[in-house]
């Protein structure tokens, strides 16, 4: 009988790791983190502006201020927080190999960035971020804010 005293919470923690870990590869997945990090993985120490607590949605998969987002004149650094780092390698996109489009959702207006190598993946963030990243890359603005499309 002690011996289920013990092996019942184990059971419990190791459930919900398992649960955890596997909701981290299918978020990784249906984000196309997965994808983009084939081809853009990034070994480095980044350097550049860096802001944490971002929020993005990846192909309608929310990283919700969990995002950290870093810019130079290179590119696009992005990697979540630690939490949620498990399959989500850190990936640096360089500013020729991404567009970028108006779009409103509801009465929320943000950008909906596109990779060139990765065209059925998108990166929706808040006109915040993206004015941070035209800090950086003007090529990015495509069309004022005035005419996003819904």
């Amino acid at each position: 009988m002690e011996q289920f005293v013990y092996i019942i919470p184990m059971m419990i923690v190791l459930f919900f790791t398992a649960l955890w870990i596997l909701i981290l590869k299918l978020l990784s997945v249906l984000s196309g983190w997965t994808t983009l990090a084939e081809r853009f993985y990034y070994q480095g120490t980044f350097d550049g502006r860096y802001f944490r607590f971002q929020s993005a949605w990846m192909n309608k998969v929310l990283f919700r201020s969990s995002l950290e987002m870093g810019m130079n004149v290179m590119g696009l650094y992005l990697i979540p927080m630690i939490l949620f780092r498990l399959f989500h390698k850190p990936i640096f996109i360089p500013w020729e190999e991404i567009t970028a489009e108006p779009c409103k959702r509801f009465l929320i207006q943000f950008y909906r960035l596109r990779f060139k190598s990765s065209p059925a993946i998108t990166l929706d963030v808040y006109k915040k971020s993206f004015e941070r990243m035209l800090e950086f890359n003007i090529a990015l603005k495509n069309f004022p804010f005035d005419e996003a499309a819904d």
